[in-house]
């Protein structure tokens, strides 16, 4: 199961700012899970839609 993170207001802000945002981290932390777990409105801005 799925656990929102305050991370991913964060990022959102991030994405909203930059034209490119990195995600870095230690391995099995979860990167993967929270990009997956964007809106798709969210994801299609980061695909270039």
């Amino acid at each position: 199961m799925y656990q929102q993170r305050n991370l991913a207001i964060t990022l959102q802000k991030a994405i909203a700012s930059f034209p490119a945002v990195l995600v870095t981290g230690p391995r099995q932390s979860g990167k993967t899970t929270l990009l997956v777990q964007f809106p798709a409105w969210l994801r299609d801005r980061l695909q270039g839609s």
